[in-house]
């Protein structure tokens, strides 16, 4: 099992359209094949800040995910509404 952490930080003046493509994301990615969980939430003390908190079955399923087609328009999507890179963790149990 693989927990992912991604912090994701909208400009300021792109908050609403940024929230817009995060929350679409949730219900496809959730019906996809090895998502065991998949969640996006706001950080209290920076409303412009964001992170997803998923669990997958195994990094084959994670791959596959980040290779469809909402997620690479999300990533792409950044560059326009981030103020910051995308920030992702990935974790293992041990």
């Amino acid at each position: 099992m693989l927990k992912v952490v991604a912090k994701v930080v909208a400009k300021p003046e792109k908050v609403k359209e940024t929230e817009t493509l995060m929350k679409s994301l949730v219900p496809i990615t959730q019906k996809e094949e090895g998502c065991i969980s998949y969640e996006v939430f706001q950080e209290t003390a920076k409303s412009n800040t964001y992170f997803f908190v998923e669990t997958w079955e195994s990094k084959e399923a994670l791959d596959k995910h980040l290779s469809n087609d909402h997620m690479t328009h999300f990533v792409k999507s950044g560059e326009e509404l981030f103020s910051e890179p995308l920030e992702v963790r990935l974790l293992n149990n041990f």
